[in-house]
């Protein structure tokens, strides 16, 4: 009997020091049983007053910029949110580093394409999606990437573009058709664009085109500059 308690004693206290040899250590703190560390978990991106998610700012310390670092501009680098944010999307869309490479590759001098538009009016489409009128400027932005040394003045030269375009975009806000009014079209192309809007055809086709006063612009920039710094305070940091 003396024997068989005996040994359950040791039985005992082989498990007891088997216990307290190890032990799970407490979220975030390094494990030590096999001397690796758990990965530093990133923090969570900055958000902006409407909830959504920053991307991290590109540190600037002098270097030059090329065209394809510069990230493709998004509706919220400028606070716009619903049918606006999805216009311009659509805008953006077309013209980009990355949909048209060829204006980038023959110009080495082209850094960015800054996209925007004017909402003159829309309606329904036959697909069932909505028809945008708009006036289409595109800005090119030459020799920014290295302009940069101080991204609240930057140095650059611009060549703005615009014309009467029509951006369809279906019930989820994707864009399923674009037309533009082009050099050389006669007047039939602007009616073509306007569709069901006879009025703002006419208004389009009197000289000094469509009064632009009161109209939704989108982004709300003013000028090239506008466009440009909220866009550099966005990705961007010195």
């Amino acid at each position: 009997m003396k024997r068989m308690i005996l040994a359950l004693l040791i039985v005992l206290l082989t498990l007891s020091c088997t216990a307290c040899g190890s032990r799970n250590p407490p979220p975030g703190e390094p494990s030590v049983s096999d001397g690796t560390a758990e990965p530093n978990v990133p923090e969570n991106p900055p958000e902006d007053e409407d909830g959504l998610s920053q991307p991290e700012k590109i540190p600037l310390d002098g270097q030059t910029v090329s065209y394809n670092q510069f990230p493709i501009p998004e509706a919220a680098a400028y606070g716009l949110t619903g049918e606006e944010a999805r216009l311009y999307e659509a805008a953006v869309s077309l013209f980009n580093r990355e949909s048209c490479p060829e204006y980038f590759t023959s110009d080495e001098h082209l850094s960015l394409i800054l996209p925007g538009v004017v909402l003159y009016g829309q309606y329904e489409a036959e697909d069932g999606g909505t028809a945008y009128v708009v006036g289409f400027e595109r800005c090119f932005i030459y020799d920014l990437g290295s302009g940069l040394e101080d991204i609240s003045s930057p140095a650059y030269t611009s060549d703005c573009l615009g014309g009467l375009a029509l951006l369809t975009l279906d019930e989820n806000g994707i864009l399923t058709a674009f037309d533009e009014y082009g050099d050389g079209e006669d007047e039939s192309a602007v009616y073509r664009i306007c569709g069901p809007l006879t009025e703002l055809a006419e208004e389009a086709l009197q000289p000094g085109g469509v009064q632009e006063e009161g109209k939704t612009r989108i982004p709300d920039a003013g000028d090239v500059e506008g466009l440009l710094l909220p866009y550099l305070n966005y990705y961007f940091e010195n």
